[in-house]
């Protein structure tokens, strides 16, 4: 409700003296190079709270299928984990390695067989750089859901991986 001169009678004209600032988080990038604990928590953290129900609508897989949810969970990781790496070494080179190996042992399943074979074939999957084509890592992950590959799934795979990849270069 505001009245003829257009101001709200409920709200509080502001001091002049009273200024409003805004709060700015600044990261220094040479202590997140340097000890790479930031980097490593912001992203377990991003990935507990993560669903994955994108992911696994791509291979069928509902809210309700507890077994193969719970198959791919490993999958969906081992894939985040592998892109945040290739992230992480765009951002800070020489560094990507070494923190995802300290995220994969914080991991739940981290020293799981399963999880290092999906994990080292989607790194060997994806490209060096981040400007590269990210098909072949839709390959990889169609092989590791037993899915039969086919272009539209590889495609939209490759999209969003792509996608992925920019989320994490703007989360560092």
């Amino acid at each position: 409700m505001k009245t003829a001169a257009g101001k709200d009678p409920l709200m509080k004209p502001a001091s002049p003296d009273r200024q409003e600032k805004p709060v700015l988080t600044v990261i220094d990038p040479h202590v997140a190079q340097a000890d790479g604990k930031f980097l490593v928590s912001s992203f377990l953290s991003w990935l507990k709270g993560e669903n994955g129900a994108a992911f696994y609508g791509f291979f069928g897989i509902g809210p309700c299928s507890f077994v193969r949810r719970a198959r791919m969970k490993k999958i969906h990781e081992a894939f985040c984990l592998a892109l945040w790496r290739l992230a992480v070494e765009s951002a800070y080179p020489g560094t990507g390695e070494k923190l995802a190996a300290e995220a994969a042992g914080s991991l739940a399943h981290g020293q799981d067989a399963a999880f290092e074979s999906a994990y080292a074939l989607l790194k060997e999957a994806l490209p060096q750089s981040g400007d590269e084509d990210f098909s072949p890592v839709s390959g990889a992950l169609c092989e590791l859901a037993g899915s039969p590959p086919n272009s539209i799934l590889e495609r939209a795979l490759a999209l969003y991986s792509r996608k992925k990849y920019n989320n994490f270069l703007t989360m560092i």
